[in-house]
């Protein structure tokens, strides 16, 4: 895990070579270079924008064992079962 300041989201995605970004926007470079990704949208509750293996939706106040449960499906993902 690595923890990066928005402005360098980018460099580090592409440095780090993460399978799972989460963040508050995710760029087109992030989404393009990442398995997985989710997109935390701050307002008045956590709705999500997420991508899991190219599958995109949006989930309305996403809760932490949704956010876990991506974790795995992405660790599926990488492994390949």
């Amino acid at each position: 895990m690595r923890i990066a300041s928005p402005d360098a989201l980018d460099r580090e995605a592409e440095r780090f070579e993460p399978h799972l970004v989460v963040c508050n926007e995710a760029s087109q470079k992030v989404r393009g270079a990442v398995i997985s990704w989710v997109e935390i949208l701050i307002h008045d509750s956590l709705d999500a924008n997420i991508s899991v293996g190219g599958q995109d939706l949006r989930v309305e106040d996403i809760t932490i064992d949704y956010l876990l449960g991506m974790v795995d499906e992405t660790e599926e993902l990488v492994l390949g079962s």
